[in-house]
């Protein structure tokens, strides 16, 4: 990247304080400004637009690494950077919105559900993309479509982007598939047993791979609810 848009202000979060993010959810992490960053070294990007009110100041899910302070042969004396990857913890839904841990966690603690485990991904459905949440709850009683009613409802009230979605798309893209009891433990003791590494024994939170999912849903049986 050779310039930086004037139509934005620029903020920088160091790879460091990320780090700390994909540990607690609940983090909020230090940003750097564009006179702030060093050579080498890593961030995401989190803008501001200057035009179109009100101001939204939001992460885009991109890590970029500062190649040089400014480019001497263009003379260009600002940050030269290189786009390096998307951040893993964020699910993009039709460029409305980018889920994180955070969110899903803040709205299954509003909805009180009592339950064991969860993984979400972004999935595709006739071509359309679905948020799709795999939980082992340990109340047996709750009905699948009841939470998957509750936990959209609670996400509309979490995340602005996933409010604007769901009303001017006026589509309902959570997908909830309950997993029986003892799936999230019987997955954990595969692993263990297996000889994986402590920290690769759980499924990811967020954008777990597909043989992540086969082996979940191969350990139970699971209720699907599709709200529209």
């Amino acid at each position: 990247m050779t310039f930086i848009p004037q139509s934005n202000f620029f903020e920088f979060i160091p790879e460091t304080e990320w780090l700390k993010c994909k540990k607690d959810v609940f983090y909020e992490p230090r940003t750097v400004l564009l006179s702030e960053v060093t050579p080498g070294e890593r961030y995401e990007l989190v803008i501001t637009g200057f035009y179109g009110m009100p101001f939204i100041r939001y992460r885009l899910g991109h890590l970029i690494r500062i190649t040089a302070l400014a480019d001497e042969e263009a003379q260009i004396c600002l940050p030269q950077m290189a786009f390096e990857t998307r951040a893993d913890d964020l699910i993009d839904i039709a460029g409305f919105t980018r889920i994180s841990e955070k969110t899903v966690t803040q709205a299954l603690a509003n909805s009180n559900l009592d339950y064991e485990d969860w993984t979400i991904r972004k999935e595709f459905e006739q071509g359309k993309p679905t948020l799709h949440l795999y939980i082992e709850l340990n109340n047996t009683d709750y009905q699948p479509a009841d939470i998957a009613s509750v936990l959209h409802q609670e996400l509309m009230n979490v995340d602005p982007g996933y409010h604007d979605l769901s009303v001017m798309m006026e589509i309902q893209p959570l997908q909830v598939s309950i997993l029986c009891p003892g799936t999230f433990g019987d997955y954990y003791r595969e692993k263990q047993e297996s000889g994986v590494e402590l920290a690769q024994r759980r499924p990811p939170r967020m954008n777990a791979p597909d043989d992540v999912i086969r082996e979940l849903v191969l350990l139970g049986r699971r209720q699907t609810v599709r709200l529209g």
